[in-house]
């Protein structure tokens, strides 16, 4: 991991890589819409959507990224899927936000990564587990290797 360019502090990795990808006069494909992702948010129950909410609001969730930047950094899976996985709700975050997801991105993914010459950025939850983008693109015959 690298410390982040001062000019890229406090904005969101989508956001960042929107701008370099304006920048380098790269395409950009959204694996799913605004109103997609609210549906899916909407579709937790109600005391977990306010759990995740309120979560974000007292900042647990930037003690949780630091805890899964540490595990990351020293490639502890383990640990990392625990910190992101093992929180208040995960059940429905990992059913719904996570799986559900994934299947759904797998239609767009797969035919890019076929063609090639595609860079995919997602979230790090999308990464761990068993229904993770990762293992869902080894059961479809891609090879994934951690770099």
């Amino acid at each position: 991991l690298r410390a982040p360019r001062p000019d890229t502090v406090g904005r969101r990795m989508d956001a960042e890589l929107l701008v370099r990808a304006e920048r380098d006069e790269k395409s950009v494909r959204f694996l799913e819409t605004v109103a997609q992702q609210v549906a899916i948010f909407e579709a937790m129950p109600r005391a977990e959507q306010i759990a995740s909410l309120e979560r974000t609001l007292r900042g647990e969730t930037r003690s949780e990224a630091e805890k899964s930047i540490a595990a990351y950094a020293a490639g502890d899976e383990g640990a990392l899927a625990e910190s992101v996985l093992a929180r208040p709700g995960a059940r429905a975050f990992t059913t719904a936000l996570l799986g559900e997801r994934n299947r759904t991105w797998l239609r767009v993914l797969g035919p890019e990564l076929r063609h090639g010459g595609v860079f995919v950025a997602v979230g790090v939850a999308h990464l761990l587990g068993p229904q993770s983008l990762l293992s869902m693109l080894e059961a479809q015959g891609f090879r994934v290797t951690r770099i």
